[in-house]
C-alpha cells in the first residue's frame, strides 16, 4: 500500500491546512501488523511490539515540509526489499531502491542513476540533499506514475525496471530535482506549480547529460519538450502558465504540458539569455534564502536579476511569458541596398505576433524576446538584442 498527496489529499488523511505554503514538522507513527514493513517520511526511532501481532513504529521527525509530502508505504516482508545502501556525496547520504524481490535485480540501473543524480544536484544547487537517507521505491500500479516525497520516492515499477534506460535515467533524475525544487523551496500556491514542475523538467535534462553524456539531451530538448506544449498552448482554451485561480478542481488541470514542458522551456530560456553561470549563481542564491519555505515567481525574478547584477530586468521580461498564454512567431526580414547587383548594407527588421492555430484568432499580445545573429563581418555571435 502507498500514499499519494498530492495535490490536496492529505486533508482527507488527517486534519490540517493543506496548502504547500503552510509548512510543519510531522511526528510519524504507524500500526501494523508485525509481518509487514513500514517505511515513511523519517528513519524508524523505535518499535514496540504487542502480543495480538501488531507493531507501532514511530519515526524520526520529519524536516519542515508541505502536507503533499507526507507518505506512507506498507508491504508484506516477504515480497518487498531494498537492495544495498550506497553512500553518497561528502555526507555520506544513504541512497538505495526498493520494490518487490522478484524484480529488485531489474532495479540495477535506476538505483545506479539514482547515486549519480543525487551527486550531480548536491554539487550544482552548492547545497546537500538535506537528510541522512533517500529511498526510492519501485511499487506496482502508481496512478500518478512517480512522486518525490521527502526521504521516499515513489515510482510506478513500470518506469524504473524497463529496460529503457533513457526515461529511466530522465525520471528518476526529475524526481530527485524536486528534493529542492518542490521540497526545500515549494510554491506559495499551486497557481504557480511551474516553479517544481517546470524546473524539475529542465533539471532532468541537465542530470542526464551528467550521467549519460552520449546521450546529449539537451540536443533533444526541442523535440521532446517545446514540440509536446506548442500545439495545446496555441489553441484559443489554452491558458497563461501561471494562474490566480483558489478553486480546488482548477488544481488538479495544472499537472499539463503547459506546466511541464512550458515550464521547463521557459527556465532553459533564461538560462540562455542570462548564461548558464549566473542563471546558476540566481539559483543557487535563491534556493538557499528561501530554504524550507515556499516562493512566488517574483521571488526567482528577483535572485536571478540580482545574479545578473540586475543588468537585466527577468521580471520584466519574464512576466509576459508567464501571465499570457500563447507563443509569438517571429518574422524575421532583410532588406539590402544594391550595388552592381550586389547586396551591400541593409537592415534586418524583426517583428511578432502571437501564434494561433485557428487564423481569426485576433490577439495583441507582446513578448519580450531575446535574439541573436550572425552577420558576414561576425566572427562569433552578436549580444542579446530585445
Amino acid at each position: 500500500m502507498t500514499s499519494q498527496m498530492e495535490p490536496i489529499y492529505a486533508r482527507s488523511v488527517l486534519p490540517c491546512i493543506d496548502e504547500p505554503a503552510r509548512k510543519a514538522i510531522f511526528k510519524i507513527s504507524v500500526l501494523h501488523d508485525s509481518s509487514y514493513a513500514v517505511w515513511s517520511n523519517g528513519e524508524i526511532e523505535r518499535i514496540e511490539t504487542f502480543g495480538d501481532g501488531q507493531t507501532l513504529s514511530h519515526f524520526t521527525p520529519t524536516l519542515k515540509m508541505s502536507t503533499f509530502l507526507l507518505a506512507l508505504i506498507v508491504a508484506p516482508m516477504s515480497d518487498f526489499a531494498c537492495r544495498p545502501d550506497h553512500l553518497v556525496g561528502s555526507k555520506n547520504t544513504k541512497s538505495r531502491v526498493c520494490g518487490r524481490v522478484d524484480i529488485l535485480p531489474q532495479l540495477a540501473y535506476a538505483d545506479e542513476i539514482a547515486n549519480k543524480a543525487l551527486e550531480f544536484f548536491n554539487i550544482y544547487f552548492d547545497i546537500d540533499y538535506p537528510l541522512p537517507k533517500i529511498e526510492h521505491f519501485s511499487v506496482p500500479d502508481f496512478g500518478a506514475g512517480a512522486m518525490e516525497n521527502y526521504v521516499g520516492l515513489f515510482f510506478d515499477e513500470k518506469t524504473v525496471s524497463a529496460s529503457r534506460k533513457q526515461y529511466i535515467t530522465t525520471v528518476v533524475s526529475h524526481e530527485i530535482s524536486h528534493q529542492w525544487f518542490g521540497n526545500l523551496v515549494s510554491p506559495a500556491w499551486w497557481g504557480e506549480l511551474w516553479l517544481k514542475e517546470g524546473f524539475a523538467n529542465y533539471m532532468e535534462t541537465l542530470a542526464s547529460d551528467f550521467v549519460e553524456p552520449l546521450w546529449m539531451q539537451e540536443e533533444q530538448f526541442v523535440v521532446e519538450k517545446i514540440f509536446g506544449f506548442m500545439e495545446a498552448d496555441s489553441l484559443p482554451t489554452s491558458r497563461p502558465i501561471s494562474i490566480e485561480s483558489t478553486n480546488p478542481a482548477d488544481i488538479f488541470q495544472l499537472f499539463d504540458l503547459i506546466t511541464y514542458d512550458k515550464g521547463a522551456t521557459l527556465i532553459r530560456m533564461m538560462s540562455m539569455f542570462l548564461g548558464a553561470e549566473t542563471f546558476q549563481h540566481g539559483v543557487r542564491t535563491y534556493l538557499k534564502a528561501l530554504s524550507f519555505s515556499s516562493a512566488t515567481q517574483q521571488d526567482l525574478w528577483t535572485y536571478l536579476s540580482d545574479a545578473a547584477n540586475n543588468t537585466i530586468d527577468v521580471e520584466r521580461i519574464m512576466d509576459g511569458w508567464t501571465r499570457q498564454a500563447g507563443y509569438p512567431i517571429v518574422e524575421v526580414n532583410r532588406d539590402y541596398n544594391t550595388v552592381d547587383r550586389e547586396r551591400v548594407g541593409g537592415r534586418m527588421v524583426i517583428s511578432q505576433r502571437p501564434f494561433s492555430l485557428f487564423s481569426t484568432t485576433m490577439k495583441r499580445d507582446k513578448w519580450w524576446i531575446p535574439f541573436k545573429y550572425f552577420d558576414r563581418t561576425s566572427t562569433q555571435v552578436n549580444e542579446d538584442c530585445w
